[in-house]
Formats: C-alpha cells, structure tokens, sequence
C-alpha cells in the first residue's frame, strides 16, 4: 500500500473508530463483560430465556419449547433467538458475554450505519457523527436495550436506508443484494 492510499485511508477511517471507541465508552461494564443491561425485560425474561438456549444449543439441540419454563422459546420475538448472530454468539460464548456482545454489535451498527447513510446523502463528516451518536444512543434505543429484536431493527434501519441510497445512486444489483440481507437481519 502506498503513502498516499494510506493517507486517503487514515480520515475515512477514524470516523468509524471513533464510533466503536463512543459504544465502549458509553456501555463500559457491558463492555468490560462485567455487567448485562439492566433493563427489565432483559433481567426476567430475555437473559434467563438465553441461558436456555445456550444450555441446549451445548446439548446439540436447538429448543423450540423450554422445559423448565413450559413456553415456547422458538416462538418467541423479544429476545432474538433465531437471529444467525445471535445464535452464533450463544453457541461461542456463555450467554452474558454473547447478550452483552449482541447488544454492543448492534449499538454500533445502529452508529455506524447511520453515519455511513448521512455521508451517502452528502452531509459532512461531523454532522454525520453527530446525527450517528444522537440516534444510536437516543432514548428510544436505551429504554429498550432488553427488546433485543427491536434494537436489531432499529440499528439495521439506517443500514436499510444507506444501501437503498447506494442502489439509487449506483444502480449496481449487489447494492441490492446487501440491502436484501440487510433486510433479512433487521
């Protein structure tokens, strides 16, 4: 790589650096594993439904019904259990650090896709940062950090938007395509 791609690199770059540094320091015991979301919904209802399915997804099975709770897991929407990176989470880590790390994922995207869709549409680098902060980490996300499917919604929006823009702008079918799959993890 040379000087001067790597010069070009370095400010397109900091911005979503920045961003991550932001999550970690507004979530710093989540961040640290130390510590779920205290919302209400993730203390009596997702996290214990999560430690479940990590204790089955161990056993080689994936639970659509849980035997200590008599419901049915599977069925249920609050808690993302049938997202891909969710699940790929509960399977690679106990489940407070894969809550923790679907949470801060999904915090992040909700930024980072934000400030991409602002720069897509022309706004500058700062005001672009400022309108990533100011909705990944507005009221709406915090107050629901333990509805996990509307956290993955609500980060995916932007996202969502960002690369119908890419599409108008471009034309190009794999614009679609990530907008397709984008779509498919909201």
């Amino acid at each position: 790589m040379n000087a001067e791609r790597v010069k070009n690199l370095i400010p397109r770059l900091l911005p979503p650096v920045f961003l991550a540094v932001v999550v970690i320091a507004f979530f710093p015991t989540v961040a640290a594993m130390t510590h779920i979301p205290a919302a209400k919904d993730t203390i009596t209802f997702s996290y214990p439904y999560q430690v479940e399915l990590s204790r089955s997804l161990r056993a080689g099975e994936f639970p659509l019904w849980s035997k200590s709770a008599n419901f049915p897991v599977f069925a249920e929407s609050q808690g993302a259990y049938t997202h891909p990176l969710h699940i790929l989470l509960i399977a690679a880590f106990p489940p407070y650090v894969a809550s923790n790390l679907f949470l801060l994922i999904h915090v992040y995207l909700a930024l980072l896709f934000t400030y991409l869709f602002c720069r897509e549409t022309g706004i500058d680098r700062a005001s672009a940062i400022l309108a990533a902060i100011t909705f990944g980490l507005s009221g709406f996300f915090l107050a629901r950090l333990g509805i996990y499917t509307i956290i993955t919604n609500g980060a995916w929006l932007p996202g969502l938007l960002w690369f119908a823009a890419r599409y108008a702008r471009t034309g190009r079918p794999r614009e679609m395509l990530w907008f397709t799959g984008a779509a498919a993890l909201a």
